[in-house]
């Protein structure tokens, strides 16, 4: 559930509301040292409950800027829980951007700046309870993309990922990739 405002014609406001009830939530059990089929866990019932806010301004009509919240308290509200802690879910994300035309060659730039904080991996579980919970490392990364259109139907596009070529891990023993640029044309018909 949420709202949006308009504000002297160059706010936005948005703010969202969210709960989820999450029966037979399936997680990953990270083994690092004692590989095993059962690698996935029924969780059984997961409770997340959260926010988003956002606010973008648009001085002019070919330029924004934005910056969006989201919070997310995610519990392990299982009988036989160990912690309320869930696995692979960030509290907190922000994401700042930039929206813009380049008049002297008349394309578009959109940048984002993407920080998440640490993500809960392993975890104690009923049968494991003396586990001792590690999580990421919190990460802030930069994508950008620009793109031309070359005539009505046809627009070329470049866009990186990870534009500054940032280390990370999004989960534990998975390293995100490196910078990666996607070259692409678009058609219209």
């Amino acid at each position: 559930m949420g709202v949006q405002r308009t504000f002297a014609g160059v706010f936005h406001l948005r703010i969202e509301g969210f709960y989820h009830d999450i029966s037979d939530w399936i997680s990953r059990d990270y083994q690092e040292d004692d590989f095993r089929d059962d690698v996935y866990i029924n969780v059984e019932d997961v409770e997340m409950k959260g926010a988003e806010i956002g606010l973008s301004y648009t001085p002019i009509p070919d330029l924004s800027a934005s910056i969006d919240y989201t919070y997310n308290d995610a519990e392990n509200k299982s009988a036989i829980a160990v912690t309320e802690k869930v696995a692979g879910v960030p509290e907190n994300k922000f994401v700042i951007g930039v929206d813009g035309l380049i008049p002297w060659i008349n394309a578009r730039l959109n940048l984002r700046g993407i920080y998440v904080d640490k993500i809960y991996e392993d975890l104690p579980t009923p049968a494991k309870p003396a586990e001792e919970m590690t999580n990421t490392k919190d990460y802030f990364t930069v994508n950008g993309r620009i793109s031309k259109q070359i005539t009505n139907k046809l627009t070329a596009w470049l866009e990186c990922e990870n534009l500054f070529d940032k280390d990370y891990e999004s989960e534990i023993g998975f390293p995100a990739p490196g910078r990666n640029a996607i070259v692409g044309l678009k058609a219209s018909f």
